[in-house]
């Protein structure tokens, strides 16, 4: 059995509960102006084999567009943002029965929340989701699952 920071198992030919963390952006504080959306992610790419998991195509001037996601404890990890701030966020996720991904791979759902925010991504706060789908293999590829974004 295999596994890496960000919590992602995997055994040959069975993929086991894998865990990202999900990412949100809060509520401006009063007298702000608000965003007339959540900020997303287009793509994730993570490996059993490396210790983080790369987030691209990010909406969201706080997010610089790109992020790294890093294990930082049990169902915890942080995000380092392109434009160096940081997310820190709570997850669960879910092995689903109705399975969209490929047939090599299973689908999880991601929940979650910031716990908290830095520099320029101080912004960031609130819920997290994503449908990620995990290989069934030695590694254990993970990315969303087509069609979908990851979601703070």
């Amino acid at each position: 059995m295999r596994s890496f920071t960000l919590r992602m198992v995997a055994v040959a030919a069975v993929a086991l509960p894998v865990t990202f963390g999900a990412l949100a952006i809060p509520a401006p504080p009063a007298g702000a102006a608000t965003a007339t959306s959540a900020t997303t992610c287009k793509a994730l790419n993570g490996t059993s084999a490396a210790p983080t998991a790369m987030l691209g195509g990010c909406t969201g001037r706080t997010t610089g567009g790109a992020g790294t996601i890093a294990g930082v404890g049990p169902n915890t990890d942080v995000v380092t943002w392109k434009n160096t701030g940081t997310t820190t966020f709570t997850y669960t996720h879910v092995l689903l029965s109705t399975d969209a991904c490929p047939k090599n791979a299973d689908e999880y759902r991601w929940t979650g929340k910031v716990t908290a925010s830095t520099g320029p991504a101080s912004g960031v706060t609130g819920k997290v989701t994503a449908l990620i789908c995990v290989t069934k293999n030695s590694t254990a590829k993970a990315y969303l699952l087509k069609g979908t974004l990851w979601t703070f």
